[in-house]
């Protein structure tokens, strides 16, 4: 089943990316400007192609159609001749140095293996290249040629045999031993005609020096002098950013916490090295904060680190088949599109039909959604084992959930602003918004902040007509009964958050855990501080199959404000100086858990294991993750 399903995977074409090889056959190469070229499986049983007759016409139709006419009907290209023909095509196409490899030898079937005509042909009539001159003594098996190829046709340097070549990089100890075998008498000297000396077991010169400062070596450790000029070596010249690389691995396996880590490096003489990055100074000029940028930032500061401030974007190249199409992110663009506009234009429907009936208000929320759906498919093809229908029936139900939920709270509270944003600047921002805002704090310092909340509704005052059930002042699950009025007077406010999966991730004791889930407690503090009125809950409603509309809010008593205050400025401790370790338990995480940076942590337990083995620095400000 797996080698089937891997056999009618296609993968489409790609752009050239550094580090990444990119495997397709071979006549569909040579169209994305790669640099590089490699093909395997140029032995003669490989790339033979079965013998075929023509399919169209049979042998007798084509003896008469020829006996009909002056002359003999052109022959169908062979099966064989076809596959030699695209290959030499793709090869002739592809502008760069080429790799060829022919399989001597088949470890599985325990057969030799011959090249096949086209490596024979490549290899045998290429003229070399330019840029590295063969004389007529070469060593490595081809034979030299001052004709020019074809037009058209790449040059090839020169074929690898087993012995390799004095001159080129050694890939290991043992083809370094066969060139010395092979040629002892080579020129193994540094381009500025030193001699290199032997190669140690790390790399490193070995021997001994003498009086006068020179190179003594035995004559065996003459015999067996290593070039300087390895794989390793030519790599690193070439791609400087490997070193980088292997110097990041090494740090992070180290027992201590280093800037690879996410511990920027420090200043002896400021106890804020980068103010820059200080969202509560009094002169940050940088991005106001969003609640999920300070969620990261408590959850993770690493990945607070690379996405906010390196500013380093996830990959998003799934397959067709690895996602759905309605995914969660899709999923919920389309149904708080569709709640918004149906309560800015169709709410007045709600107040015709009765509880627990499907409705013109169900039956217009679902045109909206039908829509939105039709709209989006327009541009990104659903996909096959999919259907627009099936999309929509699994829509229908957080739909349903949503008209009921509304049946339910129409008579004990009025909506008052839907889509409020504040802080938001060009495309995001939207007519009614906030300009630029900030949250003052008891310490006198101001957080610039942005969001947009989905929901505001204002609280109706109470009577015995339509008063609903009971609830905490903290916690509040379902519709519980809100105060009538704030301190001023005024109806005070109930903020709600659209979710569309489940509240598992939400604790009702601890409602800003640890700054992970603070969102509501800053929307509630920004609505009370720039709308003017009282914000009595502020929670999340989900519509889902699971949930069934419930809800989960809290009030921003005074703990709970000074709860937020305290974790907005330990944030703000760990950015102005620099501190953002990842936390020890990666997948804990959503950044992480979810694969938005799978290539730069492959391997979270791995990288875990080697977290809790380091010690963190004590005069380093602790993130909120680490809090027990």
């Amino acid at each position: 089943l797996f080698r089937n399903r891997l056999a009618e995977t296609y993968v489409g074409a790609q752009q050239p990316e550094p580090g990444a090889a990119h495997i397709l056959p071979l006549d569909s190469a040579g169209f994305s400007g790669r640099d590089h070229l490699f093909v395997v499986g140029m032995d003669s049983e490989t790339v033979s192609a079965p013998a075929a007759g023509d399919a169209v016409l049979g042998e007798e139709v084509r003896s008469s159609i020829t006996d009909s006419q002056e002359g003999a009907l052109a022959q169908p290209r062979g099966a064989a001749e076809e596959t030699a023909w695209r290959f030499q095509v793709a090869l002739d196409r592809h502008c760069g140095p080429q790799t060829l490899v022919a399989m001597s030898f088949d470890p599985e079937e325990g057969e030799e293996r011959f090249p096949s005509s086209i490596y024979l042909e490549r290899t045998n009539t290429a003229a070399p290249s330019s840029a590295s001159p063969r004389t007529d003594d070469s060593d490595d098996g081809v034979p030299a040629t001052d004709e020019a190829t074809e037009e058209g046709v790449p040059a090839v340097d020169h074929a690898e045999l087993l012995v390799p070549s004095a001159s080129g990089p050694l890939l290991s100890k043992t083809e370094a031993w066969l060139s010395i075998e092979a040629d002892p008498d080579a020129d193994r000297s540094a381009p500025d005609g030193r001699d290199q000396g032997a190669v140690g077991q790390n790399g490193g010169r070995s021997g001994r020096a003498g009086p006068n400062g020179e190179d003594v070596h035995t004559e065996r450790e003459k015999d067996h002098r290593l070039p300087a000029a390895t794989a390793e070596a030519a790599l690193e010249r070439h791609y400087p950013l490997i070193v980088s690389g292997r110097t990041a691995r090494q740090s992070r396996r180290s027992s201590s916490y280093t800037a690879y880590d996410g511990l920027l490096p420090g200043d002896d003489e400021s106890d804020a090295p980068y103010p820059e990055l200080d969202f509560l100074a009094s002169d940050y000029d940088g991005p106001p904060m969003s609640a999920n940028g300070l969620q990261t930032l408590a959850a993770s500061p690493y990945a607070y680190f690379v996405k906010y401030v390196l500013g380093v974007e996830p990959l998003d190249e799934p397959a067709l088949s690895d996602e759905p199409w309605l995914n969660s992110l899709r999923k919920g663009s389309i149904l708080h599109d569709a709640f918004d506009q149906f309560m800015r234009e169709d709410r007045d429907l709600l107040q015709s039909e009765a509880r627990l009936e499907a409705g013109p208000a169900f039956d217009q929320l679902m045109d909206r959604i039908e829509l939105a759906v039709a709209d989006i498919a327009r541009r990104i093809h659903i996909g096959d084992g999919e259907t627009q229908e099936a999309i929509l029936r699994r829509l229908s139900v957080p739909a349903r959930l949503f008209v009921e939920a509304e049946k339910r709270r129409a008579a004990r509270f009025e909506p008052a602003r839907f889509e409020w944003g504040f802080g938001q600047k060009g495309p995001r921002r939207r007519d009614g918004d906030l300009g630029p805002v900030s949250l003052s704090l008891s310490s006198g310092e101001e957080l610039p902040v942005r969001g947009r909340v989905d929901r505001i509704d204002e609280v109706q005052p109470l009577s015995s007509d339509n008063s609903s059930g009971g609830g905490s002042s903290r916690t509040q699950r379902s519709d519980a009964s809100p105060s009538d009025a704030g301190p001023s007077g005024e109806r005070p406010l109930q903020i709600w958050d659209y979710k569309t999966g489940s509240q598992s991730s939400f604790e009702v004791t601890n409602p800003l855990k640890e700054g992970e889930k603070l969102q509501w407690a800053l929307y509630a503090a920004v609505a009370e501080e720039h709308l003017g009125r009282p914000v009595d809950r502020s929670g999340y409603v989900f519509f889902s199959e699971k949930e069934m509309g419930s809800r989960i809010a809290w009030s921003l008593s005074g703990e709970h404000r000074s709860d937020l205050e305290e974790l907005i400025q330990r944030l703000a401790a760990l950015c102005r100086t620099g501190t953002f370790p990842m936390r020890q338990e990666p997948d804990d995480a959503s950044t992480w858990r979810f694969g938005d940076y799978d290539e730069l942590v492959p391997d979270l337990d791995r990288r875990g294991d080697e977290l809790e083995s380091k010690s963190y620095p004590a005069d380093r400000p602790s993130p909120p993750c680490t809090d027990d």
